[in-house]
């Protein structure tokens, strides 16, 4: 599930405080939590069943997967530079992959506790 939240709106819709996990930097080829330069959760369930904030500095496309080998294409939800967006991922869903339109894109994963 994701759902795209602006000002006011995203400061009532959170419940708990958000945990920074990492980021995933990404040019016009995609990365993942997995790929990424430092990785994170990248191993056992991985972020799998989490509810997670995102935001990128640079518009971007996102996609989940199940394995290390998720990537993110132009065919995927794009996101604009500092939207924020809370995210659901399923209970499979253990990569967040992300990939830049152009230049290079610096996505924070947050996790909502």
């Amino acid at each position: 599930m994701l759902a795209r939240l602006h000002g006011p709106l995203l400061d009532a819709a959170l419940v708990g405080t958000p945990r920074r996990l990492g980021v995933i930097v990404a040019t016009t080829t995609h990365a993942n939590n997995g790929t990424t330069a430092v990785p994170f959760n990248a191993s056992g369930d991985g972020l799998a069943g989490k509810l997670l904030l995102i935001q990128p500095d640079a518009a971007c496309y996102i996609a989940v997967g199940e394995t290390n080998s998720a990537e993110a294409t132009t065919t995927d939800v794009r996101l604009e530079a500092n939207e924020r967006v809370l995210l659901n991922m399923g209970k499979t869903d253990k990569f967040l992959a992300t990939e830049a339109v152009t230049g290079t894109v610096n996505l924070q994963v947050y996790e909502m506790r």
